[in-house]
């Protein structure tokens, strides 16, 4: 446990108690009223109080690697939260007051048991990558990712989709970066990525995925695109156009021939060539 002793530390600013075997935090943590800063990283802790709501300075929380099967209502009322990290824990869900957490830059659940992401998150609109890697998503709210306009990155790898998030086509307008591997996904929406300018990786990895959509040579922002271990017969002639294409991995894909497109990959994109040279086996 935290001893006792340091609950009487009022103007305590920061306190790093991580790598330790902590197992409870005790509800006199609201003490600690000047905490800005508060790390209980790779413990036992399986519950934390109600009372870390009264902690209104703090603007770091990290207690990622524990045991935490819930995060208190309370979490809401630390309105000055810019980090939050639960990741690696053994979370069920979410509060809803999540969602008062309105500064909220870096949220980290991945690797915990989440099946559903609440409505109230998509107040979170500082938010600058949204991660949910490993946990037991089947769906996000609707256009949910319309309301981060500050997130560059959205990884829903390892989860239960089956289909691309619900919303308009240009939710993804302001992504860098989409990841969605290793889920049961089959179909790539027509014009999912039309409208993403800034968007330059695109990763696929471990799905379904028979074809690609018939707009796929509007892609034309990618430098990265990994559609490996999908269920893909061939490439669209028009990969041609991707211009900035410097990575592409087909590998354990059902692909039979290749020649064609490397062909028009060699003139304009040489970088692209190596690397199919490198990572494919897959050309007939």
């Amino acid at each position: 446990q935290i001893p006792d002793v340091v609950y009487k530390l009022r103007s305590l600013q920061t306190l790093f108690a991580r790598f330790n075997k902590i197992s409870t935090v005790s509800p006199m943590i609201k003490n600690l009223t000047s905490l800005t800063t508060l790390s209980l990283r790779e413990n036992k802790i399986k519950l934390l109080p109600d009372t870390i709501g009264e902690l209104v300075s703090l603007s770091a929380l990290d207690v990622a690697h524990n045991h935490l099967q819930c995060l208190p209502p309370g979490i809401g009322n630390c309105r000055q939260l810019i980090t939050l990290d639960v990741q690696h824990n053994e979370l069920v869900e979410l509060p809803q007051t999540i969602g008062n957490l309105t500064l909220l830059k870096r949220l980290g659940i991945k690797y915990n048991r989440i099946e559903v992401v609440p409505d109230e998150i998509c107040h979170c609109t500082e938010l600058e990558e949204f991660n949910i890697e490993q946990n037991s998503v089947d769906m996000l709210p609707e256009s949910l990712v319309t309301h981060f306009s500050k997130c560059s990155s959205l990884q829903l790898d390892r989860n239960k989709f089956q289909e691309f998030p619900p919303g308009p086509s240009n939710q993804f307008v302001d992504l860098a970066a989409f990841s969605m591997e290793h889920n049961k996904v089959k179909i790539v929406p027509l014009g999912v990525f039309c409208d993403a300018t800034k968007l330059s990786k695109v990763h696929l990895k471990d799905n379904l995925i028979s074809s690609l959509p018939h707009d796929f040579g509007l892609w034309v922002h990618i430098i990265e695109l990994d559609l490996a271990s999908n269920q893909l017969t061939k490439l669209p002639d028009d990969v041609k156009n991707l211009t900035r294409l410097e990575i592409l991995i087909l590998s354990n894909n059902m692909i039979k021939v290749l020649c064609g497109v490397c062909a028009c990959l060699r003139a304009r994109m040489c970088v692209c060539v190596r690397l199919l040279q490198m990572k494919f086996f897959l050309f007939g």
